[in-house]
This record gives C-alpha cells, sequence and structure tokens, in this order.
C-alpha cells in the first residue's frame, strides 16, 4: 500500500525547485543562444542577398560597359580601315595617274619614231626598191 507521509512533498518541492532552477539556469539560457544564433544567420542572409543583388548589378554594369568598349573600338575600326582604304585608293589613283602620264608620252615619243621612219621608207622606197631590182637583175635587161 501507499503511504502518503511528509517525504512526497519534500521530494516533490526539491523537484519543483530543481524544475525552476534548471529552466532558469540551463534551459532559458539555451534558448537565448539558439534566438541569438537564429538572429544572426537571418542578418547574415540578408547581407548576403544584399551583396548578391550588388554583384549582379555590377557584373550587369561592366557586361554594359564592354559591349560599349567592344563597338566603340569596331567603329575606330573600321574608321581607321576606311581612312586607310581612302589614303590607299588616292595614292593608288595618284600612281596610275602618274604610269598613265609616262604610258601615253612613251606611246607619243613611238608614235613619232614611227612617222619618222615612215616617212624614211617613203623617201627611200623608190631607192630601195632599185637596189633590190638591180641586185635580182629583175630588169629585164638579160
Amino acid at each position: 500500500m501507499v503511504t502518503i507521509n511528509f517525504t512526497i512533498f519534500v521530494e516533490l518541492g526539491l523537484f519543483l525547485i530543481f524544475l525552476w532552477g534548471a529552466s532558469r539556469f540551463i534551459v532559458r539560457p539555451a534558448i537565448r543562444v539558439t534566438d541569438a544564433r537564429e538572429a544572426e544567420l537571418e542578418q547574415r542572409k540578408s547581407e548576403a542577398e544584399t551583396d548578391l543583388d550588388d554583384a549582379e548589378r555590377i557584373e550587369g554594369h561592366y557586361a554594359t560597359e564592354i559591349v560599349n568598349l567592344r563597338r566603340t573600338s569596331e567603329d575606330e575600326f573600321r574608321a581607321g580601315r576606311g581612312g586607310f582604304l581612302q589614303q590607299h585608293t588616292e595614292t593608288l589613283g595618284k600612281h596610275r595617274h602618274e604610269a598613265d602620264a609616262v604610258v601615253e608620252a612613251a606611246l607619243l615619243e613611238a608614235q613619232a619614231q614611227v612617222d619618222a621612219a615612215r616617212a624614211d621608207v617613203a623617201r627611200l622606197a623608190p631607192e630601195l626598191a632599185q637596189a633590190i631590182e638591180r641586185h635580182l637583175d629583175v630588169g629585164g635587161e638579160s
């Protein structure tokens, strides 16, 4: 049989003191530490998300800058190339004009020599014909 005496009340009192002490010195500090860790993790997570947003914004900015720099460099290259091609075309035209002038002068000189030679041939043709005739003895006088 169970007897209820004063010991059970003392044990119950000691147990309640134990629960109060455990709650006050063990459970509550553990809960505070856990809550502090969770708050710190939330803060770090928020900072990480902010840093990630900043990084994405900066990356987008630099990507735009790279595209703009490439366009600028391509435009400068095309402009430089166009200027070079224009200068090359002008130089080539100048040299072609000079070459055409030299060729024209050579043609005029050659034409003058041909005309002089034709005049000499026309003047010398009768004498040449007579010399050939004498040489071949074709004159009919045999």
